[in-house]
């Protein structure tokens, strides 16, 4: 633009037509004025925004550490999005045991990160959660890396136990499967024949292996040849996780059983009733601090005094002979010591469940 001017300069105040070198100005100034005002500015507002998500959606402009997410109060029925804070508890007979707060909504990718922060869980052999937590990663770190037990369904298991489903011949896990020669047969008749091997990479890393398996161009019949095509003339695919079905079949065996059963049936009357405690008696619905450090220390006084709650009925609900042939207070200290580790260690499960706030 500078060399411009000064050219502008050595020129005649009138030429006909204009002058191209005062047009060419024009458009670099509008294009300077343009760069400085607008586009640079915004990207260095994108890059701020960029470093304040850390791999989320979103982020409140209040509170950084905040995301919004849908809370389970909702008043209005429209799934207003609010900011909150994604909140993890570990109880036992309704004792929290730990808690963690996390900033993304959905709990598939906090079980891990708070189960290793959790610093008793040798005591405990099963963990039992909510279908939320079934993810192929999940059960495959619970097995392999914390070796334990999980009792957790996946989403869809309380569909799969319906008569509907089971006998929905479109579904691929009604399909007749041959094993030896390693092919399925749909409810129409035509056959898919394994392809090749498939493998995917979510956002986060993990890996997941797959089984693609393609329709026989050459069927029993020609019509069979036209079903075993898409409406655009390819052949169809299906393809299936391995892993994930083995998983799957896992889960199933051990809700199925007696046993599984009735650890999975704890859940309900262990873990919710400190959410419905915290709301009900403590009034805490929605947090009232800003920033994630404030708003951890704010549950873990709360938790702390709804564990302190518990145990006051527990104790109340003793004998009152047992306190009456106490001889000391150290001696009713250490009493109550064994008592705290009998109510928490008598039996080996783990629930765990989230609360939005």
């Amino acid at each position: 633009i500078t060399k411009l001017d000064e050219e502008i300069k050595q020129e005649p105040k009138i030429i006909k037509g204009g002058s191209v070198r005062k047009r060419r100005r024009r458009f670099l100034k509008k294009l300077r004025h343009q760069l400085s005002n607008d586009l640079i500015p915004r990207a260095k507002k994108y890059e701020r925004a960029e470093n304040i998500f850390q791999g989320r959606n979103s982020y409140s402009k209040t509170d950084h550490d905040a995301t919004f997410m849908c809370m389970k109060e909702d008043p209005m029925m429209n799934r207003e999005l609010k900011p909150g804070y994604n909140l993890q508890i570990a109880t036992h007979k309704q004792f929290v045991l730990d808690y963690g707060l996390f900033s993304n909504p959905t709990d598939t990718r906090t079980l891990v990160p708070f189960l290793t922060q959790f610093h008793a869980l040798d005591f405990f052999e099963h963990i039992v959660a909510d279908a939320g937590y079934g993810s192929e990663y999940n059960y495959i770190m619970i097995l392999d890396r914390f070796k334990k037990q999980s009792v957790i369904p996946y989403t869809t298991y309380q569909k799969e136990q319906k008569r509907k489903f089971k006998n929905d011949p479109t579904k691929s896990q009604n399909w007749q499967y041959n094993a030896e020669n390693d092919y399925y047969i749909d409810h129409l008749g035509v056959r898919f024949s394994f392809y090749r091997y498939s493998k995917r990479t979510d956002k986060y890393g993990f890996e997941r292996d797959f089984k693609l398996y393609r329709a026989d161009k050459h069927q029993l019949s020609v019509q069979l040849d036209e079903l075993a095509k898409t409406p655009g003339g390819r052949q169809r695919y299906m393809q299936v996780n391995p892993t994930w079905n083995y998983y799957k079949a896992k889960v199933k065996a051990t809700l199925s059983s007696n046993e599984g059963k009735a650890i999975y049936r704890r859940r309900k009357f262990d873990v919710e009733p400190v959410f419905g405690h915290m709301k009900r008696d403590f009034g805490i619905r929605r947090t009232h601090l800003r920033g994630q450090r404030a708003v951890e220390n704010d549950m873990g006084l709360t938790l702390m005094a709804l564990n302190l709650t518990k145990f006051g009925q527990s104790i109340s609900r003793l004998e009152t002979n047992f306190i009456n042939n106490l001889k000391s207070g150290l001696r009713f200290l250490n009493r109550s010591k064994i008592i705290v580790r009998i109510l928490l260690l008598e039996n080996q499960e783990l629930i765990v469940n989230s609360q939005p706030l």
